[in-house]
């Protein structure tokens, strides 16, 4: 067949120049933009926004099938996507959406020339081969990043921050260009170039060690490695009776090569020398849990763009906690992610889309069974699709540009067989079809635009491109610049956060600016997102380093309502009683010692509402501080006279490692109440608390490392044993044998 007999009428030149922009878009989302904040993709969104452009008077063919699911899909999605309460994420969303549709429509155009597939894929293999070079790096040193901060420092990640998202865009490239290398149409030096690039790409995604990247390159591949001999070759062709003999040989080297992936990937994860399986996380299943919470508040039209970053929190549990200190952002299952965001409607939409584009494909390849070329790009697109989606039940991999540029392109790549060239669109087809990728282009180019502002400011901060960071005010300045410009809540709250580093190292009128700036950062934080409890606690700090109690006493309270049982991510409470315990030390410096002890008993009761807090998973910062409440309230409460409430006090902290100092302190209480009650002519009860002085007092003695002097411990000692002898030569008994 020849390579022509696929492409549409007009001119080649306009889709090539939109292969180059494209390939510049896809290598910007790689190296400088796999990142869950949308200015990073700038110079990405741009390279789109031209190449949508340049195929405007270039209409695809597309099924009606395609046309009305892919409408339906696309309006539903925008139109939760700017009814979302949060523009971030509203923003986030709206371009992974418009750059999906811009680079499935520039795909079809390309896919129907040979010099834009050409230079794309080979662009895209480039790539693939320099990806390699960090991912070597790394694997020798972990900590080794090109310019941009990895997430993780676990496994070989290459140009991405996390090693699944560079899995995502290894697999997704690697059967592509599979795909692409059984296209008999293609020069020879280009389907040996691709053979290369597949091998390149799914080496890679082993070498990540992604255990949904090396199922969903599995999966592909298999699918790939079965169909495309039948598919590709002529009937009668002396190559497929080669290939009969060699397919089994190379299904099962294949199967075995994966299979050795996965029992690394397995092993590498091991416990204890006990590999972990894939279903054995429980914080996956526990998200998994949570969504289907946040499901059920809103089935059918989800909660907005991202909603489930900050829904989850009501749906926390104590006990639950043990399975993530972090904020789950994600699901870490796509099909429940667009549940939870964009509801059941959401969800069913994307499917019927997705499978109509597959029939679509299926049965272009059916009415046109002598295209083998077309039926190697069909399968090189289904391959990808099937991988991807494997991938995206195991990471939030379609929230990243680079892996949505390629489940677009992949879904171009399926329809390859269906479209029919022997006639010319009209003028009125080819207008109602340029709208599509204009309104992309518009869309992508104006936040492209406007990122790009971003970019400039933020660049010299978040990457690094050079050894020479900038000052602290400088920094400071490009982060307020952005600020003003991007409207999303996480920049100010970066510059926030920055804000306070720099004042925790500062002193006098320039901590007191930082300070305020901090307070003004997270103000705007806040405003942006109302529901991120992250911003909230922020705000309040800052605002108890200021002094200003009764505003961070508010904050702290909502800031507490909005995290949930997600204390051990947030810690507002532990954040709230440390800024009562300060305020506390502060007025008992002003003498406002009712007001201080006030303040004192609200930090121990914050700290003590929390499970996680008593189980003492605040590490041993939090178990110090503790301890530290219970030595400055217990005695406090012992000087009023108030007994019971500071037992209470000492019993609470004692139970955490490191309170050595308490034995002591709990003796020397039990003893005052003792004489207390001896005062008031209750001997037995006095004579109670006595015995249980005396034990706490020998358990004080006995520790190898005794907080208070031997001799102070052994003086309380006698002292108590003195009032024993003394109550029972009285002839006065309790239950207890004494001791």
């Amino acid at each position: 067949m020849s390579l022509e007999s696929n492409i549409p009428p007009g001119s080649s030149k306009p889709v090539t120049v939109a292969a180059v922009a494209l390939l510049a878009a896809m290598v910007a989302s790689v190296t400088l933009g796999p990142q869950l904040a949308v200015w990073p993709s700038a110079p990405a969104l741009i390279g789109l926004a031209l190449s949508a452009l340049l195929v405007v008077f270039s209409p695809p063919h597309l099924p009606r099938s395609v046309v009305i699911t892919g409408g339906a899909l696309v309006a539903w999605l925008a139109w939760r996507c700017c009814s979302s309460p949060v523009a971030e994420f509203a923003i986030a969303d709206g371009m992974l959406l418009a750059s999906c549709v811009a680079i499935f429509w520039v795909g079809r155009a390309v896919f129907s020339r040979p010099a834009a597939v050409e230079i794309l894929f080979t662009g895209l293999g480039v790539l693939v081969i320099a990806n390699w070079i960090p991912m070597a790096l790394q694997a020798k040193d972990a900590s080794h990043v090109l310019w941009l901060p990895r997430g993780t420092e676990i496994f070989p990640s290459g140009f991405f921050a996390y090693y699944g998202d560079c899995a995502a865009f290894l697999l997704a490239v690697a059967l592509l260009s599979g795909g692409l290398a059984w296209d008999p149409r293609r020069t020879g030096w280009f389907r040996a170039f691709m053979v290369i690039v597949a091998m390149a790409a799914a080496a890679g995604v082993v070498f990540t060690k992604s255990r949904g990247g090396i199922v969903g390159l599995g999966a592909g591949g298999l699918l790939l490695l079965v169909l495309a001999p039948w598919l590709t070759q002529r009937r009668g062709s002396r190559a497929l009776g080669l290939l009969v003999i060699l397919l089994p040989i190379l299904v099962v080297g294949a199967m075995i090569w994966i299979g050795q992936g996965m029992s690394e990937a397995q092993a590498a994860r091991s416990r204890d020398g006990v590999p972990e399986q894939l279903f054995d996380n429980p914080a996956r299943l526990f998200w998994l849990k949570l969504a289907a919470s946040c499901i059920a508040i809103h089935p059918w039209q989800g909660g907005g763009g991202r909603s489930f970053s900050w829904e989850n929190f009501r749906f926390w549990e104590g006990d639950w906690a043990k399975f993530s200190d972090v904020e789950p952002e994600f699901v870490h299952n796509e099909f429940l992610q667009i549940t939870t965001d964009y509801g059941a409607v959401g969800l069913l939409l994307a499917v019927i889309f997705i499978g109509a584009v597959v029939v679509a494909g299926i049965i272009g390849r059916w009415d046109r069974r002598d295209a083998s070329g077309l039926s190697a790009v069909f399968l090189g697109g289904l391959a990808a699709t099937a991988g991807l989606l494997l991938h995206a039940c195991f990471h939030f991999v379609f929230h990243l540009p680079p892996a949505v540029l390629m489940l677009g392109l992949a879904l171009a790549a399926i329809l390859e067989t269906s479209g029919p060239v022997d006639r010319l669109p009209s003028k009125l087809e080819i207008g109602c079809k340029g709208l599509i990728p204009a309104v992309c282009a518009g869309v992508l180019g104006y936040f492209g635009i406007k990122g790009a502002r971003v970019f400039r400011e933020m660049a010299p901060v978040v990457y690094r491109f050079t050894a020479e960071r900038p000052s602290q005010e400088d920094a400071l300045a490009r982060m307020a610049r952005a600020t003003g410009i991007w409207p999303g809540h996480v920049l100010p709250l970066q510059l926030g956060q920055f804000s306070m580093l720099g004042a925790a190292g500062s002193g006098g009128e320039s901590r007191q600016l930082l300070l305020e700036g901090a307070v003004e950062a997270f103000r705007e934080a806040v405003l942006r997102h109302p529901f991120d409890a992250e911003a909230s606690v922020n705000l309040a700090n800052a605002l108890s380093s200021l002094s200003a109690d009764d505003e961070a006493e508010a904050e702290y309270d909502r800031a507490i309502g909005l995290q949930g049982g997600l204390e051990r991510g947030f810690r507002a409470r532990y954040s709230a009683s440390v800024h009562h315990f300060r305020k506390a030390e502060r007025l008992r410096e002003e003498g406002q010692l009712d007001a201080s002890l006030e303040s004192l008993e609200k930090a121990a009761a914050l700290f003590d509402q929390d499970t996680s807090a008593r189980a003492g998973e605040y590490g041993s910062a939090g178990q110090q501080y503790r301890i530290s409440l219970a030595c400055f309230l217990g005695p406090w409460l012992e000087g009023l006279e108030r007994f019971e409430d500071a037992a209470a006090e000492y019993d609470r902290a004692v139970v955490i490692p490191g309170s050595e100092c308490l034995p002591f302190l709990i003796a020397r209480n039990l003893t005052a109440w003792g004489d207390k009650l001896w005062s008031e002519r209750k001997p037995e009860a006095a004579l109670e608390k006595y015995l249980a002085a005396v034990s706490r007092a020998n358990q004080a003695k006995s520790l190898a490392f005794p907080a208070y002097p031997v001799s102070e411990v052994e003086e309380l000692q006698a002292r108590i044993v003195a009032k024993i002898n003394f109550l029972r030569g009285a002839g006065i008994e309790t239950g207890d044998s004494g001791p």
